[in-house]
Formats: C-alpha cells, sequence, structure tokens
C-alpha cells in the first residue's frame, strides 16, 4: 500500500480546499467594500433618484420661501384685523401623567372683513380642575386681540402675521429635504457592513 500517495493526495485536497476558502474571503471582501473584478458596484438607483429629488425639491421650497420672507419684508404680510371673543366653552383632555383631567377654556373670536363676519376658533386657557375653568369661564367674553386673514380666504385666520409663518415652515422643510436628499444620495449605494 502506497501512503506517499496517499498523504499526497489528503495534502492537495487540504491545499484546494484552503485555497477555495481564501478565494471565498476575497470574494466576500470584494463585495463588502462594494467591488466585484475591481470595478466600483452602481448605487441601487431607487434611493439616489430619491435622492436628488430631495435635493432638487430642498432648492425650490427654499428659494420660494426666501421670496415669500422678502414679499412679508416689504409689506405683502397678511392684513390685521380686530376680533372679539363672543363665546367661550370647556373642553377636557385626559392627562396621562397626572392620571386626570385637564380642561381647557375655549374662546369663538368674531371679526369681519369686507362687510362679511367670520369667527375664528381657539383654546385661551389650561386648568388643572373643571371648578377652575367654570369659574374663569365668562372673564374672556369681550376680549379683542389681533387676528392676521388671508386675504384671498378671509375664513382663515391666524393670530400671527399667516405670511411669515408659511415662509418660515417652507425654508425650515427645505433644509430638512436637502439633508434627507444629501443622506440618500451619498448613502444609496453604500454597502451594508456587518456587525
Amino acid at each position: 500500500m502506497d501512503f506517499s500517495s496517499t498523504n499526497k493526495s489528503r495534502s492537495n485536497s487540504h491545499r484546494s480546499r484552503e485555497e477555495q476558502e481564501a478565494h471565498y474571503r476575497r470574494l466576500r471582501q470584494q463585495l463588502e467594500s462594494g467591488q466585484m473584478d475591481g470595478k466600483p458596484r452602481p448605487k441601487p438607483w431607487p434611493l439616489t433618484v430619491l435622492g436628488v429629488l430631495l435635493i432638487v425639491a430642498a432648492f425650490g421650497l427654499g428659494i420660494v420661501g426666501i421670496l415669500q420672507i422678502s414679499k412679508v419684508k416689504q409689506g405683502g404680510d397678511w392684513p390685521a384685523v380686530t376680533a372679539t371673543i363672543t363665546k367661550t366653552y370647556i373642553s377636557s383632555t385626559w392627562n396621562d401623567s397626572r392620571k386626570k383631567y385637564d380642561y381647557e377654556i375655549g374662546a369663538y373670536y368674531n371679526y369681519s372683513v369686507g362687510g362679511s363676519s367670520y369667527q375664528y376658533n381657539t383654546t385661551v386657557d389650561h386648568y388643572t380642575s373643571r371648578a377652575g375653568a367654570e369659574m374663569n369661564l365668562q372673564r374672556y367674553v369681550g376680549q379683542k386681540t389681533t387676528l392676521y386673514y388671508d386675504p384671498s380666504h378671509p375664513d382663515i385666520a391666524l393670530p400671527f402675521p399667516g405670511g411669515s409663518a408659511f415662509s418660515v415652515v417652507l425654508v425650515v422643510v427645505a433644509g430638512l429635504a436637502l439633508v434627507a436628499g444629501i443622506f440618500f444620495f451619498m448613502t444609496g449605494g453604500q454597502p451594508l457592513r456587518r456587525a
């Protein structure tokens, strides 16, 4: 019996197994580094396209917001109107942290634009007991405040200039969209790393 040939075949099979494992290790490293055959792995197009769209939308929203802010500074804001509280009411909401109800006094403000009457509803005060809310319910009736209404839709009113608020929201959304767009664009083609 030829033991040398048997040992030689065993060492060859052992070596070929080591070569296969080394080959698989190289392939795994290439996959993890984002390269196969020395070529960069292409970026998954949905994330890349999403990133580009978000960046474009961010620039568009940012430009509109900045133009709106400049318009507001030039006096193109929502007009102001004096509104009067004509009716108040009490509403309650459950407070999980206190395990009790909180009470709010709501109010209806009436205001007029171009001979037509409109109503604005908001919360004016908060109480931890219903008795406290009931005690102060009527003291708000007759109080006046300044509201700002949308000239094209006078039934829409806010306690602050709506044009400027809308502009600030646009700029903030544009900033968030820009950050998200850059993130998706830059990470869209990165391989997932194993922990």
